[in-house]
């Protein structure tokens, strides 16, 4: 990423509600065929019904760092939580340290169609479907939808056919492995700010006694 988002505290590390819908998001828009079915894997939702094809599930794979050791930043807070800046005049009250982790996030996309929905039709099969997802990644307006949510598309892998028969019936379906970029941001907790009141300054050889406040 060009730059770092800071997550709500509440949602740190990694602000996975944002995520999720940013990705559920990149293919309802991508693939117009699957309209709103698109389904987390490995969750609490009814697989959908064979009138509801074709549909597009998604998983998260593995979560991983993506090198080198963790950057630690701090950052000035006023007493409401708001980031002090040279330039928006809130007093300074307590620093937060900010531990911050590039990692890479690789999703696995699969595309379900039936008989009834195209499955010997080459194209609207479950590849040419993904193709729509992958090829995507490639548009200016896709990554900057995906970069509001703070990913980044890194790679965007190769599709693989992984076809099975049910009930005697060929059923499409294809995956597509694709590996994200965004930040993990924990921060250590804040530590107040003291201020001293004023300074005096003892010259040597002047006949002056300043006080700086």
């Amino acid at each position: 990423m060009s730059s770092l988002v800071l997550p709500d505290p509440d949602l740190q590390p990694i602000d996975w509600k944002t995520i999720n819908k940013a990705l559920t998001d990149w293919i309802t828009d991508s693939v117009p065929a699957v309209e709103e079915r698109v389904r987390w894997e490995n969750q609490d939702i009814s697989q959908p019904r064979r009138i509801d094809f074709p549909y597009i599930t998604m998983l998260r794979t593995s979560v991983v760092d993506d090198g080198g050791i963790a950057e630690t930043r701090t950052r000035t807070l006023d007493a409401d939580g708001d980031i002090v800046t040279d330039t928006n005049g809130l007093i300074p009250f307590r620093n937060e340290e900010l531990s911050y982790e590039p990692v890479l996030i690789n999703l696995a996309v699969s595309a379900h169609v039936n008989s009834k929905s195209g499955v010997n039709d080459p194209s609207c099969d479950a590849i040419a479907l993904l193709s729509r997802a992958q090829r995507s990644l490639d548009l200016t307006s896709v990554c900057l939808k995906l970069g509001d949510s703070g990913l980044s598309p890194v790679d965007d892998g190769s599709i693989v056919d992984t076809s099975v028969v049910i009930n005697g019936k060929w059923q499409s379906k294809a995956t597509l492995d694709v590996v994200f970029r965004t930040a993990s941001v924990l921060s250590s907790g804040t530590t107040p700010l003291s201020f001293i009141d004023d300074i005096q300054l003892v010259p040597v050889g002047f006949p002056i006694d300043p006080v700086v406040d």
